[in-house]
């Protein structure tokens, strides 16, 4: 009895086992974690401009929103001009098609970490849409920033 009740579970289990670990990653797993196929997913979807010279492009993190996953990307280029380069910083919210949602422009506070819909930035930053400076970034269901805070940083973690 004892020897049938382990072939059933073997017969069970075994199959089960094989479907998982041949299951392929997902596909922005696969482009997110090889810096090379980042770098040219951006540059086919036009992302980056081949007259500029990249510098970074970094998947930071990972903002979790009403159960969606938005890849944060920090892309920074130096634009070629007669006198001297000049910086071009860019944070990147895309979809999970790897798509860009939402490019804040930025000179300083690079993008360091998320936690659930809030991007903490390394400097204080203003942007155009919003009355205050702040360090904190909230966005909403569609990738759009609704809130720039100033927080703590001692608060952060």
């Amino acid at each position: 009895m004892l020897r049938l009740l382990l072939i059933t579970a073997a017969i069970l289990i075994f199959p089960a086992c094989q479907t998982t670990n041949t299951k392929n990653p997902p596909q922005k797993s696969l482009v997110l974690g090889d810096q090379k196929k980042l770098t040219q997913h951006f540059a086919t979807l036009g992302y980056t401009t081949p007259d500029r010279n990249l510098v970074a492009l970094i998947h930071v993190c990972t903002l979790e929103i009403a159960q969606h996953a938005y890849p944060v990307i920090d892309l920074r280029e130096l634009a070629k001009s007669p006198n001297s380069p000049r910086g071009i910083n860019r944070i990147m919210v895309l979809n999970e098609k790897l798509e860009k949602l939402n490019a804040i422009d930025y000179t300083k506070g690079r993008p360091l970490h998320c936690k659930n819909n809030k991007l903490y930035l390394g400097a204080e930053v203003q942007l155009s849409e919003f009355p205050e400076p702040g360090n904190v970034l909230t966005f909403d269901r569609n990738g759009s920033a609704v809130q720039l805070e100033m927080i703590d940083t001692s608060h952060w973690f």
